[in-house]
């Protein structure tokens, strides 16, 4: 932003850290706007209403107090921080009409919707159970939640409204948990289908490596996302195994994804049993 001639900063949240989050501000005719790219980064990819653009200096003080109150550190000092970088002056705000108008000239909507205003509409029919299992043709459950799941893989996935350009792996995780969340009720979430978020540790780097499970009664399927064609495709266990991933079990438990799939088999073995 500095190289196009824009005023703008930086504040991390620690700066002894420089992977620490940081937020950002810039100048425009006397006035400081906030931005947070981190959280609205996935969503400008894919051509959803951004959350943190232009907020209101209250809107970030109840943001950073709310993080404050989730890990006990009273966050509420690097509002103070940002302002007196920004000359003194506190945030102004960016109406949501306006950003709105913007998105629409720069070609960040598509025809006019938000990509999260598509997947209201999506949630309203794939929530209809009855529509559901006639458009798939089964009442049973977890085939019917295998069905969903490989129908926007094939035909929705990202919907980038930025052409020709592919989103981060990170990005496209976030992007996924959203759009599964929209096609699946409550039950079916909980009930038969997991992520977890993976990675592959390369040359002292990590390079993501996303699983999601669908947990059906005689069988577990497995689908690996794919940088390349940007969905989760379908992979053997056998070849999971193979391929050295690790996930996150809890932010602070990292474990080898063969333990999840072993979990996972245990469950049909007992089922097995009982039955």
């Amino acid at each position: 932003m500095r190289e196009e001639g824009i005023n703008a900063n930086l504040f991390f949240i620690n700066d002894r850290n420089p992977l620490s989050h940081c937020d950002g501000s810039f100048e425009a005719d006397g006035k400081y706007y906030y931005f947070n790219l981190p959280v609205d980064l996935m969503r400008i990819q894919a051509g959803m209403k951004v959350r943190n653009f232009g907020i209101s200096q209250s809107r970030v003080f109840q943001k950073l107090k709310a993080k404050s109150m989730d890990g006990e550190e009273d966050l509420t000092y690097h509002l103070i921080r940002m302002n007196e970088q920004n000359e003194g002056e506190q945030f102004s705000e960016i109406s949501e009409e306006t950003v709105k108008q913007w998105d629409d000239e720069f070609g960040f909507t598509y025809r006019g919707l938000y990509t999260n205003e598509v997947f209201e509409m999506l949630s309203e029919e794939c929530n209809d159970k009855e529509f559901m299992e006639k458009f798939f043709g089964t009442n049973i459950p977890d085939e019917l939640i295998q069905r969903k799941f490989e129908f926007i893989m094939k035909y929705i996935g990202i919907i980038n409204v930025v052409k020709d350009r592919k989103m981060g792996n990170d990005e496209a995780r976030q992007y996924f948990v959203k759009l599964i969340t929209s096609i699946l009720t409550d039950d079916e979430k909980g009930k038969y289908i997991e992520m977890c978020p993976g990675f592959i540790e390369e040359n002292a780097r990590r390079r993501n490596a996303s699983v999601i499970v669908i947990k059906k009664q005689k069988e577990n399927v497995w689908y690996l996302y794919n940088p390349e064609s940007q969905i989760y495709e379908q992979v053997k266990k056998g070849d999971l195994i193979g391929k050295e991933i690790q996930y996150h079990e809890s932010r602070d438990v990292i474990k080898p994804i063969e333990v999840s799939i072993n979990e996972k088999e245990k469950r049909l073995q007992k089922e097995d049993y009982a039955r």
